[in-house]
């Protein structure tokens, strides 16, 4: 269904209304909130581009100590406790290998192999993402 350009706007307007002031979502209180627009029904085979509506450009996560910038098209793990808890079971079981190299395919922002780097046991980590935000957020 395509949009007339107040429409637009009226609805950007309205979601902002919705997570401030008195607006029935404002108790969730989000970090950022971004608008996406699309010409197809997925965003698989085009480039989308994102609209900062309100609160912050980045949200930081924080996992097994390590810091982590994480824009809006790049991949994060949503349950940070679970990933705490498998990636400390994935670095118990890479300790008994000697010096292996681990490939993080779809890495995303990197959790994965930022968090094993800290074991000196490894020897290499190669990282895959086709997010180019999300290897920036990686690097950060």
């Amino acid at each position: 269904r395509h949009y007339q350009i107040e429409q637009l706007l009226k609805e950007k307007e309205a979601l902002v209304e919705l997570f401030t002031n008195e607006g029935p979502g404002s108790h969730c209180v989000p970090n950022s909130l971004y608008w996406q627009t699309l010409s197809n029904r997925t965003a698989i085979k085009e480039k989308t581009k994102y609209e900062l509506l309100m609160g912050e450009q980045y949200i930081y996560e924080q996992l097994l100590g390590v810091r982590f910038r994480v824009s809006p098209d790049a991949f994060f793990q949503v349950n940070s406790k679970a990933s705490e808890v498998l990636y400390s079971l994935i670095n118990e079981l890479i300790t008994s290998h000697e010096q292996p190299i681990i490939y993080d395919i779809c890495c995303g922002t990197g959790t994965i192999g930022i968090t094993l780097a800290k074991n000196s046991s490894i020897s290499k980590i190669v990282g895959v993402e086709m997010s180019q935000q999300a290897v920036e957020d990686a690097k950060q």
